[in-house]
């Protein structure tokens, strides 16, 4: 069903509008792919996604009907298709390029390669000594000082779970990846606020609420793919507010490609936006939290059947 109350204007996909232009970043992606691209339809219809943890197989996930393909999958998708570099580049490592965008555009290993102290770059070795070069410095050395390091995207959650597996295996504790560094803050803080070190709502509980509030996120730019899910929630009647310095075009005006209303008209997202300023992030709840109390916004059987304390707070008083 349609709904003209969320549409921003007439102008199809919002053209002049200062936001994210994702038929850009498809065509981009047909571009960066044009080398293999039958190889690269296989993997997004029936691969899994391998930038976020939502389940997505093909174009489906298990939260939500319809097309789910994020520009995150997009962008990883050329390092799957990646042709092999020529292995001569390698040959002096003085020569390469610095940043690690270049590095990568220089395509795959084509196999496994060794560089040892004082030789100038890499040379091809085979795969058994590959592993028994890896095998004879784990057994060379105690599992405390053994570490394993995942990048955040470009892996599968099965890729995970192995990596654990052998850690295990091998006797150490010392498993990690950047996912787990960049959400170090939010499960430092939801540990010590509710006693979880993980999100306690999942993406249907933002389908199915009527109050959705973004404080500190920019979710358009930084977790696109979260959009969609505001957008359907937007459609069923849900209240978003956002809270946040930044004034984020993307958080007021979205346009939501794999729907053809939000493609066309867009969408309104924010309700209300409360551009506090930084730092003032904990006298802004103070001030709501004490609204609430005032005008009886809190639901006492909740309160009484959830929390211990509560009489006694300061607020409460």
């Amino acid at each position: 069903m349609l709904r003209p109350r969320l549409w921003v204007s007439l102008v199809p996909y919002g053209i002049g509008r200062t936001k994210p232009n994702h038929y850009v970043e498809i065509l981009r992606t047909v571009w960066d792919n044009r080398h293999d691209l039958p190889y690269a339809w296989r993997i997004l219809s029936q691969g899994v996604c391998d930038g976020c943890a939502l389940g997505v197989a093909g174009f489906r996930d298990w939260t939500m009907e319809g097309v789910h393909l994020c520009t995150t999958r997009l962008d990883l998708l050329k390092l799957n298709t990646a042709r092999a570099l020529d292995p001569q580049v390698l040959a002096d490592v003085a020569r390469l390029p610095r940043s690690a965008a270049a590095l990568r555009k220089l395509g795959r290993l084509p196999y496994p390669m060794v560089r040892r102290r004082g030789e100038p770059g890499f040379r091809r070795i085979s795969w058994d000594s590959a592993l028994d070069l890896a095998a004879s410095r784990i057994r060379g050395t105690t599992p405390d000082r053994i570490g394993i390091y995942l990048t955040a995207r470009g892996l599968t959650n099965e890729t995970y779970y192995a990596a654990q597996k052998v850690a295990r295996f091998i006797g150490t504790n010392n498993i990690d990846n950047a996912a787990r560094v960049c959400h170090a803050p939010s499960t430092g803080a939801l540990k010590q606020a509710i006693g979880v070190a993980a999100t306690t709502c999942s993406y249907r509980d933002v389908i199915e609420s009527d109050l959705v509030v973004l404080f500190g996120a920019d979710v358009a730019n930084a977790q696109p793919v979260f959009m969609k899910y505001l957008y359907l929630a937007r459609k069923r009647g849900t209240k978003v507010v956002v809270v946040n310095p930044l004034r984020e075009p993307g958080l007021e005006h979205y346009w939501v490609p794999s729907s053809l209303e939000s493609a066309l008209f867009g969408t309104k997202i924010a309700d209300a936006f409360f551009g506090i300023h930084t730092g003032g992030d904990l006298a802004f709840l103070r001030g709501v939290t004490k609204i609430l109390f005032e005008e009886g916004g809190v639901d006492d059987g909740f309160v009484r059947e959830r929390t211990t304390g509560f009489a006694a707070h300061p607020l409460t008083i």
